[in-house]
């Protein structure tokens, strides 16, 4: 099992000061100090998936062919993208303004929910699938990619996969919500996905399991894995060892979605407005289901953000991903910033 107080640099999730919570929101990449659902505004041409950095000299790129069928731990796998199991389930939100009033510190409130393993092998499971070659050994690290789930209908992909090393991982930082990232003085290096978290229910000392969530544009999937070459610099270092993995698509075609106003796709894993006016605010996603129950994807108004990543290219689409899987078979409608929007 994973234990927090052996880790070279953790947060405690209720208790931490405000000077350190400060500094885990600089160390952060794409600081989330305002606003930690805003999506991230890129250029179109940019992958958010697997995805950020371009190509660095002396990388080794090694192209994986074949998507095969996950036959693994499924449930625990889905379990780390979409339930509560672990010891980041559920958080209040922190809230701070400065002395003129401004909103200084944001970090919402959020809530997973048990994984329905009946709802998920109907909609989402058989859209899973591992690599042939899915492994990277780096300087001692080990990366390993477990699964990859892509929606072709929001362009959200979810990737499972582990780093270990048997000498030790050294430092790495992880938010109050779960999510891990690299500090200056990390060794490892990694880009997947636009937000990682650490899957606390499977980690160890010596190896770590990550859930990293994304967006792809139309272009080729990819990760990349590495040692740093200079760990005195960390992070801003200039020289690494990392290879590159394409990460193929499956075949299986869009899971089940649903349309509202013709410009909005919501599917079991994510939802994507497209149409929008660069300047469009989004500031509060509710889902309404058949029976009466909601939920509260964001709300400005509340502190609330249970999405696990949220992006936009500047053309017109947006996309956030959801911290638990939807009915969709379910769904009665949609409310954007307090508009309800019925299933086309």
């Amino acid at each position: 099992m994973f234990d927090e107080k052996k880790m070279k640099a953790t947060f405690d999730q209720v208790h931490a000061s405000d000077a350190l919570l400060t500094e885990v929101l600089e160390m952060m990449p794409n600081n989330t100090n305002q606003h930690i659902h805003k999506p991230h505004r890129i250029a179109r041409t940019l992958l958010i998936a697997a995805v950020l950095l371009c190509v660095l000299a002396g990388t080794v790129t090694a192209a994986v062919s074949g998507a095969v069928r996950v036959n693994g731990d499924i449930a625990g796998i889905m379990d780390s993208w979409f339930g509560s199991s672990g010891d980041y389930a559920s958080g209040s939100a922190i809230v701070k303004y400065d002395e003129w009033g401004k909103l200084s510190m944001n970090i919402p409130a959020w809530s997973r929910e048990s994984l329905d393993m009946d709802v998920a092998e109907r909609l989402v499971a058989s859209y899973l699938y591992t690599l042939e070659g899915n492994t990277v050994t780096k300087g001692g690290f080990t990366y390993t990619i477990h699964a990859i789930l892509y929606d072709s209908n929001t362009g959200a992909v979810m990737v499972c996969w582990s780093v270990e090393n048997p000498n030790g991982l050294g430092e790495y930082g992880l938010s109050p919500n779960g999510e891990v990232f690299l500090l200056e003085g990390s060794a490892m290096r990694w880009v997947v996905g636009g937000r990682n978290y650490l899957d606390t229910v499977n980690s160890t000392d010596t190896k770590l399991y990550i859930s990293s969530f994304g967006v792809a544009s139309d272009d080729e999937l990819w990760a990349r894995f590495g040692v740093c070459n200079d760990p005195e610099n960390g992070k801003y270092a200039k020289e690494f060892d990392e290879q590159k993995i394409i990460l193929p698509r499956s075949d299986r075609g869009g899971m089940k979605a649903l349309t509202f106003n013709d410009n909005i796709t919501v599917s079991p894993v994510a939802i994507r407005f497209d149409a929008l006016e660069e300047s469009a605010d989004l500031e509060e996603l509710i889902i309404a289901y058949t029976d009466g129950s909601e939920y509260v994807v964001f709300s400005d108004s509340t502190f609330v953000d249970n999405t696990t990543y949220g992006v936009d290219s500047s053309q017109g689409y947006v996309t956030y991903s959801f911290n638990r899987i939807v009915d969709v078979d379910k769904v009665s409608a949609i409310v954007v910033n307090g508009e309800v929007y019925a299933v086309n």
